[in-house]
C-alpha cells in the first residue's frame, strides 16, 4: 500500500510541459540482451552463464525539470544457460531506476530490481524451480534519432543474485556479474 501511494505521489509531482521534455522523462519500449559472468563454478564443475533476452517498458514516475528523475521498468525475460545443455530461465523483473542527466543526449541510471523467475537447472547450490532474481546495475543511455524516430541505446553492468528465499533447499543462491545492451523507442 505504501509503495502504491509513493508511486501515485511521484507520478503526479513535478509534471512538466512537453516543450521542455528531457531525455530522462520519456517513456521507453524496447528490448535488451544481457550475459552473465560467473563468480565461481557450481559444485558439479560447470558454470552458471545465463544469456538473457527480453522486453523493457520504462515509465517515469517523477518527471523532472532538472537533472534527476525516478522511473520504473518492467522486464519480462527469457534466458538460455550457455554453460549447460537444455537449461533455461524465465521470469519478470520490476526495476526502480534513479536517472541522472549527463548531457542533453545522455544519462546515467542506477537500477535495483527483483522479480519471480523459474530455473530448470539441477545443482547442489540452488534448488530448481521458483526463484527470485535480484539485480543492481549501472547503465549509460544515449539518445539516437533514426529516420525521424527517437531511440535510446544503452549499456549496463552490474551484479545479479538468484535464490528462492528458503522456500526449498538447497538455497545458497547463484551470483553473476552481468553486462548487456538495450535499444528502446522513446515516447512522450
Amino acid at each position: 500500500m505504501t509503495i502504491l501511494l509513493l508511486l501515485i505521489i511521484c507520478k503526479s509531482y513535478g509534471q512538466q510541459d512537453s516543450k521542455t521534455q528531457k531525455l530522462i522523462n520519456y517513456k521507453h519500449l524496447g528490448g535488451f540482451s544481457e550475459i552473465g559472468i560467473p563468480l565461481y563454478d557450481l559444485p558439479e564443475g560447470n558454470r552458471y552463464v545465463p544469456l538473457l533476452f527480453g522486453l523493457s517498458y520504462n515509465l517515469p514516475l517523477w518527471q523532472t525539470k532538472k537533472k534527476f528523475n525516478i522511473s520504473t521498468e518492467i522486464k519480462p525475460q527469457f534466458g538460455y544457460l550457455l554453460s549447460t545443455q537444455k537449461n533455461i530461465e524465465l521470469g519478470i523483473n520490476v526495476m526502480f531506476n534513479f536517472n541522472f542527466l549527463v548531457s542533453r543526449n545522455s544519462y546515467l541510471s542506477y537500477k535495483m530490481s527483483s522479480g519471480p523467475h523459474y530455473i530448470n537447472i539441477e545443482t547442489d547450490k540452488q534448488a530448481k524451480g521458483f526463484i527470485f532474481s535480484d539485480n543492481f546495475q549501472l547503465g549509460y543511455y544515449h539518445h539516437l534519432k533514426l529516420s525521424e524516430k527517437h531511440y535510446s541505446l544503452g549499456v549496463v553492468g552490474g551484479f545479479r543474485h538468484i535464490s528462492n528465499a528458503s522456500i526449498k533447499q538447497p538455497n545458497n543462491g547463484i551470483d553473476n556479474w552481468m553486462i548487456g545492451i538495450s535499444l528502446a523507442k522513446l515516447f512522450n
